[in-house]
């Protein structure tokens, strides 16, 4: 995804529904409000956190996961 996206930040619940891992951001809200939406191997306790680039790891990426099962990584990309 382009950095450009998150530097004024997206909702993770938004960010779960973008990248397939809930099929609508009703059951990406569902998911995150009964422990179940994972950024970086902790636990996301409020639906409406805004995901930013200060988020992303040293390699500039994210990991999502939706369960035990479902992940996703997210990887910035430098728009030229």
């Amino acid at each position: 995804m382009e950095r450009q996206k998150f530097i004024e930040g997206i909702p993770v619940f938004k960010l779960f529904e973008m990248t397939g891992l809930c099929g609508s951001s009703s059951e990406a809200r569902r998911l995150i409000e009964q422990g179940g939406g994972y950024v970086n191997k902790e636990r996301v306790d409020r639906f409406d956190v805004v995901i930013k680039v200060s988020d992303f790891n040293e390699e500039a990426e994210i990991l999502l996961r939706a369960g035990k099962k479902k992940f996703h990584r997210i990887k910035l990309l430098d728009k030229k």
